[in-house]
C-alpha cells in the first residue's frame, strides 16, 4: 500500500512564503524554503529562538510546541475544533483552518495558495449593536470564528479579535485584513477582572514599565480593549504584522508546561534567554521590572506564554510589552503559589525586594544595578498608583486599597 504524502502548509512573513510546514501521519516537520536560506544568514532565529534558518527540517519535538502555541488553549480550542469538525489535538487541521491572522507576522495557508492582499476599498464598519452581539456569543464561538474570520491567537480567556478603521469603527478581520485590537471578556467567575487587568497595566505605564495599551469599554458590559503591540499603522493606513513569539514558543516548551511546577522555564531560564536573544542586558533589567509589577500587584499567573519576544523586521529582537498582568491575590481562591518562583520563594505573599534582587543576582544582574532600579520603582509607586486610579476609575476601592498595603510593604522593605 503507498504511502499517503505528507499534508503541507505555506508559513507566510512579511508578504513571502519562508517556510514549509508539513504533516506525516502524527508527525510536523519544518523545512525553511530555498529563498528564505538565500535571504538570511545562517542561524537567525526567523520563526523563532527555537527554529533559527538553516538547510536542514526541522522535526516534531520542537516544532510542535512553536505551531500548537499558536492556537487557542482550554475551552476555547474544545469549541473551535468541535466547530470546524475536528480533533482537538489536530494541531495541524486548525492551524489550516485559523492560520490567516495568527499572533506575530505570520500568515498560514495551504500550500499554494496565494497570501490575501489588504484590499484598498475600507470594510465596512461593524454596528455597534453587532459588536455586543459578538461579545455576547464568545463563550460559544471563541474568538468571534464564523466561516469568513479565521483567526489563531493563544490563551484560555475568552477574546474577540477586531480590526479598527481609521474612522475609529471596528471591522471584521476579513479578506487578508489584520487585526488590530483584543477585546477581552471577564470571567464571570472574578469580579471586576477587567478592571482589575487594566488597573494594574495602568500602574505598570505610569512606573515606567513597557506594558500594552488598554482601556475599559463599555458594550455595555465592561470589556477590556488592547492594542496589539504586533501591529503597526503604515502612513497610507495599511496594518502591518510584527514578528513575535511567546516564551514556551521560543524555548521549545508545550505550552502546557507554562508554569514552572509543571515542568516549565524559571525566571533565571526567561533571563538566560533574553540575555541572548536580545542585545545588552536592557532587556534583562526590563524583565526585573515586570516582576517587581507582578509582585506589587500580587500577580501569581505571570507564567511562560505571558512574555514574548518581538521579532522587527530589522532583526532587532527585544522583549514585547508586558500583558495579561492583573492581581490573583484579590481573589482568595486562586492558587497563590507564582507561576515562576522568585528566590525559590513558593508564595506570592512571602516574597519581599531582597527576594527579587537575589533573584536577579542569578540572571547575571549585579546588585549594584539591580538595587537602584527595584528601589526606583518603589520609591515611584506612590504617584504611579495615584494615576491610575484615575486612568481607571472603575476600580474597585477593594482592590486599590490591596495594591497600596503590598506596596506600602514593599518600600518600607528596601532591599539590600
Amino acid at each position: 500500500m503507498a504511502k499517503a504524502p505528507p499534508k503541507r502548509l505555506s508559513i507566510w512573513m512579511y508578504g513571502h512564503p519562508i517556510a514549509t510546514l508539513s504533516q506525516t501521519k502524527d508527525a510536523l516537520s519544518l523545512v525553511y524554503t530555498l529563498a528564505a536560506q538565500a535571504a538570511y544568514d545562517v542561524n537567525i532565529p526567523l520563526l523563532s529562538q527555537s527554529l533559527p534558518v538553516g538547510p536542514s527540517a526541522f522535526k516534531h519535538a520542537v516544532v510542535h510546541p512553536f505551531f500548537n502555541g499558536l492556537l487557542p488553549e482550554g475551552q476555547a480550542r474544545q469549541i473551535i475544533a468541535h466547530d470546524l469538525k475536528l480533533a482537538e489535538n489536530d494541531t495541524f487541521g486548525l492551524l489550516q483552518a485559523l492560520g490567516r491572522d495568527c499572533a506575530g507576522a505570520l500568515v498560514i495557508l495551504p500550500e499554494g495558495e496565494a497570501l490575501p492582499v489588504q484590499s484598498a476599498v475600507m470594510p465596512a464598519p461593524l454596528p455597534a449593536g453587532d459588536v455586543e452581539t459578538l461579545i455576547r456569543q464568545l463563550p460559544n464561538e471563541p474568538l468571534g470564528i464564523t466561516h469568513q474570520i479565521r483567526i489563531s491567537l493563544a490563551g484560555v480567556q475568552h477574546k474577540l479579535v477586531l480590526s479598527a478603521l481609521p474612522t475609529g469603527d471596528w471591522a471584521l478581520p476579513i479578506n487578508g485584513l489584520p487585526s488590530t485590537h483584543i477585546l477581552k471578556q471577564a470571567d464571570p467567575r472574578f469580579d471586576h477582572m477587567v478592571a482589575n487587568e487594566a488597573f494594574c497595566l495602568a500602574l505598570g505605564r505610569h512606573l515606567g514599565i513597557s506594558v500594552a495599551e488598554a482601556k475599559v469599554a463599555a458594550m455595555p458590559m465592561p470589556i477590556l480593549v488592547v492594542t496589539r503591540y504586533d501591529r503597526q499603522i503604515a502612513a497610507d493606513g495599511t496594518i502591518l504584522r510584527i514578528h513575535q513569539e511567546d516564551l514556551t514558543q521560543a524555548l521549545a516548551v508545550s505550552a502546557s508546561a507554562k508554569y514552572e511546577e509543571h515542568g516549565g522555564p524559571t525566571l533565571r531560564q526567561v533571563a538566560s534567554l533574553i540575555r541572548t536573544a536580545t542585545v545588552g542586558s536592557g532587556d534583562v533589567e526590563r524583565l526585573l521590572d515586570v516582576t517587581v509589577l507582578n509582585m506589587i500587584v500580587g500577580n501569581a499567573d505571570a507564567h511562560a506564554k505571558n512574555f514574548s519576544l518581538l521579532h522587527m523586521d530589522t532583526g532587532l529582537v527585544q522583549l514585547a510589552p508586558a500583558y495579561d498582568i492583573m492581581s490573583t491575590v484579590y481573589y482568595p481562591k486562586v492558587d497563590g503559589r507564582p507561576a515562576m518562583s522568585v528566590n525559590g520563594k513558593v508564595s506570592i505573599t512571602t516574597i519581599t525586594t531582597t527576594d527579587i534582587v537575589r533573584e536577579a543576582a542569578t540572571w547575571g544582574l549585579r546588585t549594584t544595578r539591580a538595587i537602584p532600579r527595584v528601589a526606583g520603582l518603589m520609591q515611584r509607586l506612590p504617584a504611579a498608583t495615584d494615576a491610575a486610579v484615575i486612568d481607571v476609575p472603575d476600580a474597585p476601592e477593594d482592590l486599590v486599597a490591596l495594591v497600596r498595603t503590598r506596596a506600602a510593604a514593599y518600600l518600607n522593605d528596601p532591599p539590600n
